[in-house]
């Protein structure tokens, strides 16, 4: 007979327990007190080049000790110190094992569907740090679609959200992603010239050579209609045309809301 082994946690039970954290405090499990700060990638062999920190590390420096991160939000500590002092990256992994692709499969689960609360709780101004991220992750994916439908989003780095709504749904999710990166662009141009530091030279600089390189490795995914990417995007980024792969994003499906709506 053999011996009845215990089911292991996934990415369902702890989403379960985000959703009950959130019945219990409401929006205030996603709010935080400065202007929010929203980071998602680079692509890692971008980091790995050129030795510079990645656009986590940038948002919290950008922050400036003000809870403005998902990270400073009742959800995203209790995803920080899940279980004894684990995250939950480090708690699937002590599950699957360190070098399980279950083990990030089910943590990157969760914190998409965190980050797509807080994008939907967000409200007025936001900061972006997400130049050099690819197409497959957090803030093209999941964030990006929220604040396109968030209605008290006023601007993302200065960009007026009607014009990046507008982008959005005229020439496509990428073509919006590009103008976000770009006002990311002239935020950090103008921090360099009002600064006049090294350092705030240094990060436009950064800044420049994050978005020239995310923008070739995400054209040729898009322009080559690489499999994964299609089967990746599904719904999130649509149908890519090999002859207009920037304009053609349109959604297959119409979406479905299936996470807490908030007023």
């Amino acid at each position: 007979m053999c011996a009845w082994k215990p089911k292991k946690p996934t990415s369902f039970d702890v989403i379960n327990v985000i959703k009950d954290v959130i019945k219990t405090h409401g929006i205030n499990a996603l709010q935080v007190r400065g202007r929010v700060q929203l980071y998602s990638g680079p692509l890692n062999f971008i980091t790995e080049a050129l030795k510079v920190i990645d656009n986590h590390d940038r948002a919290f420096d950008h922050a400036a000790g003000v809870p403005a991160l998902i990270d400073d939000s009742i959800i995203g500590q209790k995803l920080g110190d899940y279980d004894h002092g684990q995250d939950i990256y480090e708690y699937f992994k002590r599950i699957y094992g360190n070098n399980s692709p279950e083990a990030f499969k089910n943590a990157d689960k969760v914190m998409r569907f965190a980050s797509r609360e807080f994008a939907k709780a967000c409200s007025g101004h936001i900061e972006t740090h997400v130049c050099g991220a690819g197409i497959d992750k957090v803030f093209f994916e999941v964030e990006l679609p929220e604040l396109i439908r968030n209605g008290r989003v006023e601007t993302i780095n200065d960009i007026p959200m009607r014009r990046i709504k507008d982008l959005y749904l005229t020439q496509g999710a990428y073509i919006a992603y590009r103008e976000v990166c770009k006002g990311e662009l002239r935020l950090a141009q103008a921090r360099a010239k009002t600064e006049c530091t090294a350092a705030a030279k240094k990060d436009y600089k950064d800044r420049l050579k994050f978005f020239s390189i995310g923008n070739l490795h995400n054209y040729a995914m898009l322009l080559f209609r690489r499999e994964d990417t299609i089967q990746r995007h599904g719904a999130h980024l649509p149908r890519t045309m090999r002859e207009k792969p920037l304009r053609m994003n349109r959604a297959a499906h119409s979406y479905q809301a299936i996470s807490v709506q908030y007023a």
